[in-house]
């Protein structure tokens, strides 16, 4: 991730949100119209929104703090992403970097 410039990181981030909002758009919000939605998925459906309306600069500031740590320098971008976000949230964020190290040194 040094190797990309903050330019690059907005534009990864820019897809990211653009992906998960045409997901969203096509498979959850129709769903909603027919069914009743439990306060658990209005819950989740606010915290997706609310993700995708988030200042990117700033998510990236935090992924590029957070990759400061050498530690976490194995955790895909899409991760830390989330993470930064979380973070921005006031979430405390050890034991997400923890599962992520995990997860990003020991899948095949």
């Amino acid at each position: 991730m040094d190797s990309w410039s903050n330019y690059m990181r907005d534009i990864y981030i820019m897809g990211y949100k653009d992906g998960i909002q045409e997901e969203f758009t096509l498979s959850i919000l129709p769903m909603s119209d027919k069914y009743e939605i439990s306060e658990e998925e209005k819950e989740l459906r606010n915290k997706i929104w609310d993700f995708l309306l988030f200042n990117d600069e700033s998510i990236r500031n935090v992924a590029n703090d957070l990759y400061k740590d050498l530690a976490n320098t194995y955790i895909p971008y899409r991760e830390i992403i989330g993470i930064a976000y979380r973070k921005l949230c006031g979430d405390s964020i050890d034991l997400l970097l923890l599962e992520a190290i995990k997860r990003a040194i020991f899948s095949p």
